[in-house]
């Protein structure tokens, strides 16, 4: 007995520096997120850079740390870098549209019976279309008009796959897990409330029908309008109903205009040349851990036990923060074509089942080995809760550098090219110089009420 103690202690010690001796994503992103908010560019993509130096290929996180960097790259106009390391991003990506499983046995296997911070982050749908629409802006920044079509449609690629695939790889994945252990898949009446209570507030977030990204969208339709050919405008009068379809109020009339230009252009008669300012506002939702305690019973001497096994679960956490109100000098309302908000919250609400099937069947797991090692005695008692504790820990991966919403306005290029951006009272508060005569695009990223516009331009 005592040499199964001593067994069990070296199992202790490995979970501790195995799984908690790692410290945790929120911890390590802090202060990337808090520089990053606060406008400080330049310390914000040295801290993204390092984050992403000290998780190298291979590393179970380095696709979501490639995505942090790109983002802020990308956004801060430092181009070039940002290219690379969204191409490796890819890279990374690739294969799993439909060649490669998301999920192995092993992976899987170690993410119940373990916790899912053990796992390879291979990024969720969203995290995919926004990888290569980010790609596509580069490109689009970088004159590169091929590579930016190239980039666009593997976006569509990426769409079409999370309608096809997202739904049968997760119940398949639940349901795998479930059949090994039914009775304990299931959430308690207690634990339920309790899992009710803290999931209650995300679920008026929606994303929207067929997992279509109404940005990608309608930035799709902006570059094939800008390509000049009937043929490309009428790709751009899909694209840009498509956007309009699962948009309403405002938002729809605003790019149902588009679609009338597009149809203009798909005519053969000429459209003046416009520019299309996005304002990227704010930071998508974050996650946070919460546990609960969950009943396992067990039979001993014909009379039924009951120790409580804490299981940890995510949740999300949308930031109140949309950043400056800013507006284009002339022209009209803008209008919001993307609520990231609501497509993180959708595929977070898609996973949850799985998620808390997960959690409670590793804690029905840890719960038999905790029993197991309370009958060596007080010592293997403690050892199994510590075990337990250590050892139970939620998934708080996401890629947090996204924006929370997107606005979007057009205007007539002026003739002497300048963009004025303003102030809900008026104020000027930015220019910038836009190419007369020709079709342009701006990006304005404001992560955060402090931070002051980041400006990047394309000409088309």
């Amino acid at each position: 007995m005592a040499t199964e103690l001593r067994k069990t202690l070296v199992l202790v010690v490995v979970a501790f520096f195995g799984v908690a001796g790692c410290a945790s994503h929120t911890r390590k992103v802090a202060p990337t997120i808090q520089a990053y908010s606060a406008g400080e560019r330049i310390l914000a993509a040295q801290e993204a850079l390092e984050l992403q130096a000290d998780h190298p290929a291979g590393d179970n996180d380095r696709l979501l740390y490639l995505l942090e960097s790109g983002q802020i790259l990308t956004v801060t106009g430092q181009i070039d870098k940002a290219r690379d390391v969204l191409d490796e991003a890819a890279a990374i990506t690739r294969p799993y549209l439909d060649e490669k499983s998301e999920a192995s046995v092993s992976q899987a296997a170690a993410a119940t019976l373990l916790n899912p911070t053990v796992t390879v982050y291979v990024g969720t749908s969203y995290d995919r279309v926004m990888l290569s629409t980010l790609q596509a802006m580069t490109s689009l920044q970088a004159s590169d008009p091929a590579r930016a079509r190239v980039e666009l449609n593997q976006a569509a690629l990426w769409q079409q796959d999370a309608v096809l695939n997202n739904a049968g790889r997760i119940e398949k994945a639940q349901q795998e897990i479930a059949s090994k252990n039914p009775s304990r898949s299931r959430a308690p009446s207690g634990v339920q409330s309790g899992l009710n209570a803290e999931y209650d507030s995300i679920q008026n977030l929606q994303g929207y029908s067929g997992y279509v990204n109404p940005y990608t969208e309608h930035l799709s339709g902006v570059f094939r309008l800008s390509l000049g050919t009937a043929a490309d405008a009428g790709k751009s009068v899909a694209l840009f109903r498509r956007a309009a379809d699962v948009l309403d109020g405002i938002a729809r009339e605003a790019v149902l205009t588009d679609v009338a230009r597009a149809q203009h252009a798909a005519s053969g008669r000429p459209v003046a040349p416009a520019t299309y300012v996005y304002f990227l506002r704010g930071l998508a939702p974050k996650r946070q851990q919460f546990k609960l305690r969950v009943p396992i019973p067990f039979r001993e001497n014909n009379q039924t036990r009951v120790i409580y096994i804490a299981a940890a679960f995510p949740k999300l956490v949308v930031r109140p923060d949309y950043g400056m109100s800013l507006a284009v000098e002339g022209a009209g309302q803008s209008v919001e074509i993307c609520n990231m908000d609501g497509i993180v919250a959708q595929t977070f609400k898609d996973q949850l089942p799985l998620v808390i099937t997960q959690s409670l069947v590793s804690a029905a797991a840890k719960g038999a080995a905790q029993y197991g090692l309370s009958k060596l005695g007080a010592a293997g008692n403690l050892a199994g809760i510590l075990l337990t504790e250590i050892s139970t820990s939620a998934d708080l991966r996401s890629w947090e550098t996204l924006p929370k919403a997107i606005r979007y306005v057009r205007v007539d290029t002026p003739s002497d090219g300048r963009i004025v951006l303003t102030s809900p009272s008026g104020k000027e508060v930015a220019q910038v110089q836009v190419e007369p005569g020709r079709d342009n695009i701006v990006w304005i990223t404001l992560p955060s009420s402090l931070a002051s516009p980041m400006v990047t331009k394309a000409v088309l």
